[in-house]
């Protein structure tokens, strides 16, 4: 993980809002607190699932929730993007060269939803 960032900030979270570990499990469908002891202190980490339930309770982005693991992320997509320039493959440079610089791509299109 980085330095400026612990894995995650789930104990934080949900000290915030002033439940109990087996309270938060509950609520993800777990059986005890006991996952929800190692979620925050990084022995786990939760699925999917768990993770946008935690945003939910939380009230807050996943990218928030789990900062350090984010972060670590972004670092290992940025590294290859970086290796991706160098490449033989052009439409992959092409977009390697966005994710390096966000702000030069065009904007994303706006979500639809059916109805």
């Amino acid at each position: 993980m980085t330095k400026d960032h612990l894995p995650n900030y789930l104990r934080t979270h949900r000290k915030r809002v002033r439940l109990h570990q087996h309270q938060v499990a509950h609520l993800v469908g777990a059986r005890s607190g006991a996952k929800i002891s190692r979620y925050e202190h990084y022995t786990r980490i939760p699925d999917l699932c768990t993770v946008f339930a935690l945003e939910i309770i939380y009230r807050t982005p996943a990218k928030v929730l789990f900062a350090g693991i984010f972060e670590e992320a972004r670092r290992l997509v940025h590294d290859r993007a970086e290796r991706a320039l160098r490449g033989n493959d052009a439409a992959l440079a092409t977009f390697a060269r966005e994710i390096l610089n966000p702000s030069a791509s065009r904007p994303a299109k706006p979500h639809t939803t059916f109805s």
